[in-house]
């Protein structure tokens, strides 16, 4: 006999970088509050970073007492990418 697998909700997290160019202010602290209280279509550029995290909790456990945070390593995301056909892309981003 089988048991029935677990169902889960899945956030995924990824690092992003997002610049923006242009603001003016007193100093690197307020110039960084400006930014961050802009949103993400207002930046110049838009870039993924390496790190990336899952948030996973157990349907129905709506108290979150299962709920678990895995931390993807570069080698984990590399082997990921392969059936994705990203692997050239994320190989030579590792280099970098």
């Amino acid at each position: 006999m089988t048991s029935a697998q677990t169902i889960y909700n899945v956030h995924i997290y990824r690092e992003i970088c997002l610049s923006f160019s242009g603001i003016s202010a007193n100093s690197p602290e307020a110039a960084a509050e400006i930014a961050a209280g802009k949103s993400t279509n207002e930046a110049v550029t838009i870039e993924e970073g390496d790190n990336v995290a899952a948030l996973v909790d157990v349907n129905g456990d709506n108290e979150y007492e299962k709920s678990r945070w895995i931390h993807f390593e570069p080698a984990r995301l590399q082997k990921a990418a392969v059936g994705e056909g990203c692997i050239v892309e994320l190989a030579s981003e590792m280099k970098e």
